[in-house]
């Protein structure tokens, strides 16, 4: 099949060089075509032209359609549900254990004060071993209130695990992510590449919680034409950015997801997870 393809473009450039040597020479009436008549000049160049015109017809048709990118410029929102409670329902009961004595005095601040407190209580645990004097007994004569109780949730909830109070801050660090942004909306902007149906490009995306520091997400997908309305199909991959909370940064791990938006009200709106909604709205072309 090559070969014949080959074949028939090689047979057609040969019938147009052939063509146009014949009527150059007729016309200059040179050689063995010094008589040919005027009324044959004439339909060797009309045959000349129309080959041309043939042949380039045809290869406009084999070249690849041209395609520009359109560059877009999208508003940018998601708005959250009351998404730190619905977290804090669906723990289990033990990692409740670990986290609702904070959440109920303080929070993170509570929390990061009980860590802190557990190292020291462990060091003189660990240092009473020494010999044979009661260091433990001793030292809680002189513990407050607040020290009691956070030994106590550790005794009790903790089992003295240093292991638990680890998960137990990774817990805390989530919570307060989604109680920062819970039945808030956190706004950004959208640039996409657009070439035909597909999509690509980059999210900076400032979250609810009054974080000053934006995050960058990049997005793929394409628009899909469902009859009467265009559905956008898009991938977000977020990358990790950080979060900060009672004077200490933490990191906010990154991750992906895939929504499907459809047209509503000017914008494009859908579900995003159990989280919210998401709306983007094109801003600039």
């Amino acid at each position: 099949m090559e070969t014949l393809i080959y074949s028939y473009h090689f047979a057609v450039i040969a019938i147009i060089v052939i063509t146009f040597v014949a009527t150059i020479l007729s016309m200059a009436k040179i050689g063995p075509f010094a008589n040919v008549p005027t009324a044959t000049t004439k339909i060797l160049v009309a045959s000349l032209i129309v080959e041309l015109a043939g042949a380039f017809i045809g290869v406009y048709k084999t070249l690849p359609q041209l395609k520009f990118d359109v560059s877009e410029k999208y508003r940018f929102e998601i708005s959250y549900g009351d998404i730190s409670t619905s977290w804090l329902n669906n723990l289990s009961e033990e990692d409740k254990a670990l986290v609702v004595p904070f959440i109920e005095d303080g929070e993170m601040e509570s929390f990061l004060r009980f860590s802190a407190y557990v190292d020291k209580y462990r060091e003189i645990k660990n240092f009473s071993r020494i010999g044979s004097t009661h260091w433990m007994e001793y030292y809680a004569k002189f513990m407050n209130d607040e020290q009691t109780e956070y030994v106590n949730i550790y005794r009790n909830s903790y089992k003295e695990s240093p292991s638990k109070v680890r998960h137990a801050l990774d817990l805390m660090k989530k919570y307060t992510r989604m109680k920062g942004s819970a039945n808030k909306t956190g706004n950004g902007y959208m640039w996409a590449s657009t070439t035909g149906d597909k999509m690509e490009g980059i999210v900076v995306y400032a979250f609810p919680d009054g974080q000053q520091i934006p995050t960058v997400l990049e997005f793929e997908g394409q628009k899909k034409r469902e009859k009467t309305k265009i559905v956008l199909q898009l991938n977000f991959t977020q990358r990790m950015s950080a979060l900060s909370s009672a004077g200490h940064f933490f990191p906010r791990p990154g991750g992906s997801f895939s929504v499907e938006l459809e047209p509503e009200g000017g914008a494009y709106v859908g579900p995003l997870k159990t989280y919210g909604k998401i709306r983007i709205q094109v801003w600039e072309l």
